[in-house]
């Protein structure tokens, strides 16, 4: 191809400046978050990707000549979107042979909804266990925290072992209730 061919290749290919595509950036954040959100499942992370996008065009790395810009800022978000599921992805699956515990807090923490509505469910469960009769709430808490049968809750509390079993269960369905509440 000759020069001056490219060059009227190139005066034929819309410029696109980097204030015109954050603009369509900003034109179009509901519609990006809403193809990132797909891919990473939580509004906070496809928050993140539509950020990163928009830093990717401020920082230069996106392309400057592109014919609808539109199009091109839907597939970096929904590229993003996918390269973020699959890391996270790949993060669960690495630490599933560890602690349970640590596992579960490393996935729930990624996702900051996700943790307000585990904070919001624990405190509903609080205030259920809480508003326990002592007895109820003492039975509930060996059993179900600490591991005691309730053959021996029955004796420390000189009770029943039936008795224990209607208290734990009393407690049960007041923590049922409470997360019932919050949803």
């Amino acid at each position: 191809m000759t020069h001056a061919a490219h060059a009227d290749i190139e005066a034929a290919t819309p410029r696109r400046s980097t204030r015109d595509l954050i603009a369509t950036v900003e034109r179009l954040r509901p519609q990006l978050t809403a193809i990132a959100r797909r891919h990473v499942g939580c509004m906070f992370l496809a928050e993140d990707v539509v950020q990163d996008a928009a830093l990717r065009v401020l920082m230069g790395e996106a392309a400057e000549e592109i014919g609808t810009p539109e199009a091109y800022l839907m597939r970096m978000v929904r590229n993003l979107a996918i390269d973020r599921a699959r890391r996270r992805g790949f993060e669960t699956r690495l630490f599933t042979g560890e602690d349970e515990g640590l596992a579960c807090a490393a996935s729930c923490a990624a996702c900051p909804d996700k943790t307000l509505e585990g904070c919001e469910a624990l405190k509903a469960v609080e205030r259920a266990i809480a508003g326990l009769p002592e007895t109820a709430r003492t039975a509930f808490t060996l059993h179900r925290i600490e591991g005691v049968p309730q053959k021996e809750i029955a004796k420390r509390l000189g009770l029943s072992p039936a008795r224990i079993c209607g208290l734990v269960r009393q407690a049960h369905e007041a923590c049922d209730e409470a997360l019932a509440a919050t949803s």
